[in-house]
């Protein structure tokens, strides 16, 4: 067949005027002679905004390259279908209208495709995501060489997108996208077409770059908030697949039965079903689950590096395998499913989210999460000293939040957050280690073992800061272990000298301002550490609310505290907030980082920590150790402290 084109670059298009240039662009910025080499088909679906008009000043440019199609909306598989009709090219790509290819991309390609031509129908290249999250697809792993993966011998290598592939023309033009299925519409067309050769090509020395959108409103991120999501999916995408592979293989491949693990996996850790509307509605979801699952044997989900650790037992479970306790040969307690032990109590850690000492109590709060239900779980801490040592046991902690409730799966109840608080006393000048110990018991099973500990976000220490000083008492994170020791300016700084050590060595970012800023701190230590320090603000922005009247109110009372109020120096409330109090600082300045590390308190009308925060914007790991403020928060919706 005669190709009047290499490439027919094939993008539908719906209210993308933000981002439609810079796709355009990065394929007539090949390398590969964009007006020699390339048909470009822009198919606007039905768009609200300036995309057509966009797409049509490109078209004037590039008359004979570029064609514009514009149809009411139907959705994106309708606008690829119409546009296929028009490909003159040899190969097909569907790029999205958000994305973009690296330069270098239709070269690559193209003679890759020309020396492997009888081989393959399909060619991916790696996709990297952008704009809300800048990370690898966490499908790259298979991308290490340019090479042929032949599905029969290595079938766990899920391909769903066209976007980020390459097609024969002759391959995909008996094809059409299903307009009714939304998300998987190109997984299915791609898979069929797999089934022929049961091979498929990879490259690594180019790149497909897929936005994230920050606004989260892109169809990839509203979609599984829809009914459509699950027994429609279900019946259009799965079992049609299974369908197309007993019609024409007999039997559902591997490769198929990994592609479907693969997605399936996003729809079995939803939280429930609560978008289905009636009985019958999750009768039929579950009917027609439990059918395409009757398809997926059970060693393609166990040992699966593609499925998530935390819904994999889920999975097995589905699959019709029995969940009971055991015990291990050294005693510990695991959780089966089957014949597949998918947890051990003793793997897990427990992570601290508050370490704080008030009035010679130590107040640690935390949160040990597993799979086994808390009612069988209890947790003690050790306090290990020269004289004694001394049992204190944790207080467990229900929680309304969605990270500390018990995360279901479709409704099930499968991890189980042990959220806890307790309160330890201290006594001055002792030295003393903690041993967090957890015990499991039911009717057949008791077991206890020491848990290492994790630091959680928020809890002011990390690697690169593993102290904090809070007057007679030094808390100190070593080998995945508290130790409390007493308060000696010396051994504080000794600690501190091992922080710069570490920093030094891994050279994480900002890492020479942080060890400038930590060595002036304590250096002033002791000037500051015992002045009464408060901080107040509003948004970085503006002075308006809550935290600037009661700033007004404080400065006024004659007490031991020094308050300041932050402001963002081009803020259009800086000049008249300082002309009013000198008191006033600028936001993220030299004085405000310093002011914030000695600061007592942090009084605020907003929760947000990149309105508060100098260092949110640094790697906060570098500083947790020295920030031991008390923050109050205080608006119209939430008194929180």
């Amino acid at each position: 067949m005669k190709y009047n084109f290499k490439f027919s670059i094939i993008i539908a298009v719906y209210n993308a005027e933000k981002y439609l240039n810079e796709a355009i662009d990065s394929i007539i910025d090949q390398s590969f002679d964009f007006e020699k080499n390339t048909q470009l088909i822009l198919v606007d679906d039905g768009s609200s905004d300036n995309s057509l008009e966009i797409a049509l000043q490109y078209q004037k440019d590039f008359p004979d390259n570029i064609l514009v199609l514009s149809k009411e909306n139907g959705g994106q598989a309708s606008a690829r279908n119409l546009g296929l009709k028009y490909a003159t090219g040899k190969y097909v790509n569907f790029l999205d209208s958000d994305d973009y290819l690296s330069n270098n991309t239709l070269e690559e390609v193209y003679n890759f495709f020309e020396n492997h031509f009888d081989e393959i129908d399909i060619l991916a290249i790696p996709m990297i995501l952008f704009e809300r999250v800048n990370k690898p697809h966490r499908l790259n792993y298979k991308f290490n060489e340019n090479k042929i993966i032949d599905l029969i011998e290595d079938p766990n290598n899920p391909l769903l997108s066209s976007s980020s592939s390459f097609i024969k023309s002759d391959a995909i033009r008996d094809y059409k996208f299903d307009i009714n299925l939304v998300n998987l519409e190109d997984a299915l067309v791609i898979n069929k077409i797999l089934l022929d050769k049961k091979k498929y090509a990879i490259l690594n020395t180019c790149k497909y770059y897929y936005r994230q959108r920050n606004l989260r409103n892109s169809t990839v991120d509203t979609i599984n908030s829809k009914k459509e999501y699950f027994t429609d999916r279900l019946k259009s995408f799965y079992c049609n697949i299974i369908d197309y592979c007993l019609s024409k293989e007999g039997n559902i491949p591997k490769f198929i039965q990994y592609l479907m693990a693969y997605d399936l996996q996003w729809l079995l850790k939803l939280p429930n079903l609560d978008v289905l509307e009636t009985e019958i509605e999750v009768q039929e979801f579950w009917d027609c689950l439990y059918y395409v699952l009757g398809f997926i044997s059970t060693n393609v989900v166990y040992g699966n590096k593609n499925i998530l650790n935390d819904v994999k037992p889920f999975f097995l479970y589905l699959l019709g395998e029995e969940k009971y306790i055991s015990l291990d040969d050294d005693g510990s307690v695991l959780l089966n499913v089957g014949t597949h032990n998918v947890d051990k109590l003793s793997r897990h850690k427990i992570w601290l989210d508050i370490i704080d000492i008030k009035k010679d109590i130590l107040n640690i709060s935390g949160i040990f999460l597993t799979n086994f239900p808390n009612q069988n779980i209890s947790i003690k801490v050790i306090k290990e000293s020269e004289k004694h040592d001394k049992e204190y046991f944790c207080q467990y902690k229900k929680y309304n939040s969605f990270e500390r409730k018990n995360r279901t799966f479709l409704g099930f109840d499968w991890i189980f957050p042990y959220n806890f608080d307790v309160k330890i006393p201290l006594v001055k000048n002792e030295s003393s280690k903690l041993r967090f110990v957890v015990n499991y018991q039911d009717d057949e099973h008791l077991f206890s073992f020491e848990s290492s500990l994790g630091l959680n976000y928020g809890v002011r220490l990390s690697d690169f800061s593993a102290c904090i000083s809070k007057k007679h008492y030094i808390v100190l994170f070593k080998y995945s272990k508290l130790f409390i020791l007493p308060y000696k300016y010396s051994s504080m700084l000794r600690y501190e000298f091992s922080n710069i050590k570490k920093t030094i060595k891994d050279k994480p970012n900002f890492f020479l301002s942080s060890i400038f800023i930590r060595l002036a701190y304590y250096i002033l230590y002791p000037l500051f550490s015992n002045k009464k320090i408060w901080i107040f603000s509003d948004r970085p922005d503006f002075a308006d609310d809550n935290a600037k009247h009661l700033f007004k109110y404080a400065i006024n009372q004659d007490d031991d505290v020094k308050k300041f109020f932050v402001l963002n120096k081009d803020s259009n409330s800086f000049n008249d907030m300082k002309n009013e109090n000198k008191n006033v600082i600028s936001f993220s300045s030299l004085k405000h980082r310093f002011l914030y590390l000695y600061a007592e308190k942090i009084i605020s009308s907003y929760v947000n920590e990149d309105f508060i925060n100098p260092f949110f914007n640094y790697n906060k790991d570098l500083f947790d150790g020295l920030i031991t403020s008390q923050r109050v928060f205080f608006t119209a919706w939430s008194n929180q402290r």
